[in-house]
């Protein structure tokens, strides 16, 4: 929210400055969550390289995605399947049209450059966007 907030303040009143939490992460629902509570989703995330040093890190963490991976396919319920980058994206398109917007000008970082390029691919004529960085 702070981030958002400094944005706006940068970026001047002509521009509204909208965030939202991809399907399936944080605040949005369904979380995809592969955890029975709280406490094992801290756990396992406790346990994350932060750097990845070595090959023995890669690999681990290699081992720990296909853990998660079987994890997610043992509790999905069917939902994961909205879940993607491409309803995501269509998602945004809503959020344009809500704030009664034709097109989207858009500031994406990490994943949400992936987001901008596929909003681009989809929707073409909805958008202009501003890269940010991948990192």
């Amino acid at each position: 929210m702070q981030a958002g907030k400094h944005y706006a303040e940068l970026l001047g009143p002509e521009f509204d400055v909208v965030g939202f939490d991809p399907r399936g992460i944080a605040l949005s629902t369904p979380r995809a969550s592969f955890f029975k509570t709280n406490v094992e989703r801290e756990l396992w995330s406790a346990n994350m390289a932060r750097y990845l040093g070595s090959r023995e890190d890669v690999s681990t963490e290699y081992a720990r995605a296909e853990v998660l991976n079987g994890q997610a396919a043992d509790t999905d319920d069917g939902y994961l399947r909205y879940i993607n980058t491409e309803q995501t994206v269509r998602d945004m398109l809503s959020i344009v049209h809500a704030h009664g917007q034709e097109k989207l000008q858009y500031w994406g970082f990490s994943y949400g450059s992936v987001l901008g390029v596929t909003f681009a691919s989809l929707f073409p004529v909805c958008t202009h966007i501003l890269y940010g960085s991948t990192s």
